[in-house]
């Protein structure tokens, strides 16, 4: 199917966002695609004695990178699948109320599109506490 050029329709490639070499290369490679989506997920594991604070801003952050080689190539990049991650540790639910950081961080680097992956995260099971 030929989509030409209808504004409603945007070609997509889907890349690691632990991995912006690799996703940039993909993106390099498909010459008609708009934009790079990505899945930033994070906090893997978080234990009630960690400090909270610090783990949240204490973690990996590929955006700048990956951002500015993708629009140094003029394509968009977006986030098609966030939320934290937090199957291991034994932290309260509470505790694990870090998605807005999350958002807020790639909002404020100008990632417009972004979609969550179940916010309550009632389908990840928990290796152990709540």
């Amino acid at each position: 199917m030929c989509v030409g050029n209808h504004p409603a329709l945007r070609t997509i490639v889907n890349g690691q966002y632990v991995n912006p070499w690799l996703s940039l290369k993909i993106l390099g490679g498909a010459a008609d695609a708009q934009a790079l989506a990505v899945a930033p997920y994070f906090l893997f594991k978080l234990d009630e004695t960690d400090n909270v604070l610090t783990a949240l801003f204490d973690q990996d952050d590929f955006y700048r990178e990956t951002l500015a080689a993708t629009q140094a190539q003029g394509k968009e990049l977006m986030v098609y699948e966030v939320n934290l991650h937090t199957t291991s540790g034994n932290a309260s639910p509470a505790a694990r109320a870090a998605l807005a950081k999350r958002l807020m961080t790639a909002l404020n680097l100008g990632i417009k599109r972004q979609c969550l992956y179940t916010p309550a995260q009632y389908d990840a099971f928990f290796e152990s506490g709540p």
